[in-house]
């Protein structure tokens, strides 16, 4: 009887010993940003994804650019408008943190936050100056009233 018991056992530790692990590979480098995606695309799922989670706002944008091998100035200008849009807590000041070692160029990543900071509504310098109009406007003249005895 005992005998039975033990290759009972062997047999099932046989079974699950051959078992391998789902991911046996180095750290895990993936995205959940599929390739195929258009730049507009991403920029709403992360819009949507850091609106949801404001904490976790900083590593769906770091995922999303670790989604493309290369980003051009205007992608990432997009990227960066959606994630600001949808963290009104952030900055633009915060962005070059979280670029890290994306394939973005450091002078978009400059320029991109330039633009962004100058674009800021809440400064107090960046005050919009009001232009006088291009086209004269003429001032709006009444009607005489009725003239009475004329047919």
């Amino acid at each position: 009887m005992k005998v039975l018991r033990c290759l009972a056992i062997v047999l099932c530790l046989g079974v699950f010993a051959p078992v391998q692990q789902v991911y046996a590979g180095g750290e895990k480098t993936g995205s959940v940003f599929p390739r195929n995606l258009s730049v507009e695309e991403i920029a709403k799922m992360v819009y949507e994804a850091a609106k949801a989670d404001p904490a976790n706002a900083a590593l769906i944008f770091m995922d999303a650019l670790a989604s493309r091998d290369s980003w051009s100035r205007a992608e990432f200008m997009l990227l960066s408008d959606a994630l600001l849009l949808a963290v009104p807590s952030m900055t633009p000041g915060d962005i070059p943190s979280l670029v890290g070692g994306a394939n973005v160029k450091p002078e978009d990543v400059q320029s991109v936050v330039g633009q962004l900071e100058m674009n800021d509504g809440i400064a107090p310098g960046n005050a919009i100056q009001a232009l006088p109009p291009d086209v004269p406007v003429y001032p709006v003249l009444p009607s005489p009233g009725p003239v009475s005895g004329l047919r």
